[in-house]
């Protein structure tokens, strides 16, 4: 499954923590997630680190998720936020 092809039925079974629909779900988004992550961090350790954090908010909280369009850009805003503060942190920015 593309992460283009994530419909409303395994969003749901997301939802209601079917571990097999979260596997599916991350199997079909875990190369677009890794590819942020790593663009900035550069390190695959580190980028794998900050993935799983990701996983971890995203499955946490998809059930606030208002609108399921919008998912792919959910994932991606959360994926952004933890790379970006440890991108920070790495690279002594402030924020």
């Amino acid at each position: 499954m593309s992460v283009q092809k994530i419909d409303s039925n395994l969003i749901t079974r997301v939802i209601r923590q079917e571990r097999s629909a979260q596997f599916q779900l991350f199997e079909s988004t875990k190369g677009l997630l890794f590819s942020i992550c790593y663009r900035v961090l550069t390190d695959e350790d580190e980028a794998n680190d900050v993935l799983q954090d990701a996983y971890v908010e995203i499955f946490q909280n998809i059930r606030k998720l208002e609108n399921p369009e919008a998912l792919i850009s959910w994932m991606k805003t959360i994926t952004i936020r933890k790379q970006s503060n440890i991108a920070k942190s790495k690279f002594g920015l402030s924020r």
